[in-house]
């Protein structure tokens, strides 16, 4: 039987999200940045994150998948380290 390590599996998307996007907290920063110039918010790359943890909750809701869980475990890590300034 297959070990289900969703942490171990939501910091690998994660390193493979940084290969094909780049710095996940610079992705999230810019993000921040048009948001803000979009709508006037006051954003910054850990609001980011948590809202992307909304989003996928919201689709867990919908549809349970492991995948949805992968990414709150990932975005939730992105988020701390973005909060903690230790993002590498």
């Amino acid at each position: 039987m297959k070990e289900n390590n969703i942490l171990k599996d939501a910091l690998e998307i994660v390193e493979k999200r940084g290969k094909d996007y780049g710095d996940a907290h610079e992705n999230m920063a810019h993000t921040a940045e048009i948001v803000n110039a979009a709508f006037a918010t006051d954003f910054d790359a850990g609001d980011i994150a948590l809202i992307m943890v909304l989003v996928k909750v919201s689709r867990e809701l919908y549809k349970p998948k492991s995948d949805n869980l992968k990414d709150i475990a990932g975005y939730a890590w992105v988020k701390s380290q973005c909060e903690t300034n230790a993002y590498n």
